[in-house]
């Protein structure tokens, strides 16, 4: 028991145990927001896979159809920093911006440039250690593609601006 607590993520925590880890890793000081919307959230609206071998996206579904029980949102920051929320479907009837305060966010960064190039990192506890997710797409007027082995798309989700204002990241 004591040599798997020794190995287990020990850095800092939000007050909602996700991790937060000091340093940048992703330099946004650059980012163009001439496509980047960060007075929105993105929603996550579909899934898919590219298969490499026939060299076309695969099993393309739908969030609303899927099994998963969770909704994901992304909320881009000033400064390169974004926040992944994830919230389960059954609280997204009742959503309000207490839902979006930051320490619930699973911390991330991002470079955005302005032919619409997009990396997001995003940093989680995987069996027991700080992993950092490197996904790369891009952003088009009302949505954002990001790939790693599998892609997501979000769609732009205008919710009232009082939920998102006054809210500033911990990381």
């Amino acid at each position: 028991m004591l040599l798997l607590n020794a190995c287990c993520y020990t850095g800092s925590r939000t007050s909602f145990g996700l991790p937060r880890k000091k340093n940048v890793i992703l330099d946004g000081s650059a980012n163009s927001y001439a496509l980047l919307d960060t007075s929105v959230l993105y929603k996550g609206s579909a899934s898919f896979f590219y298969n490499t071998s026939l060299r076309r996206h695969t099993n393309y579904e739908k969030d609303d159809h899927h099994y998963y029980p969770y909704v994901s949102y992304l909320k881009f920051y000033s400064g390169g920093k974004v926040g992944l929320f994830i919230i389960a479907k059954k609280d997204t009837v009742s959503l309000n911006g207490e839902y979006f305060n930051p320490e619930r966010a699973k911390m991330g960064y991002y470079q955005a440039d302005k032919e619409g190039g997009l990396k997001v990192w995003i940093l989680t506890i995987g069996d027991c250690n700080l992993f950092v997710s490197k996904e790369k797409g891009f952003v088009t007027r009302d949505s954002l593609v990001l790939e790693r082995n599998f892609g997501r798309i979000y769609k732009k989700k205008k919710v009232p601006k009082e939920w998102l204002e006054n809210w500033k990241p911990d990381w």
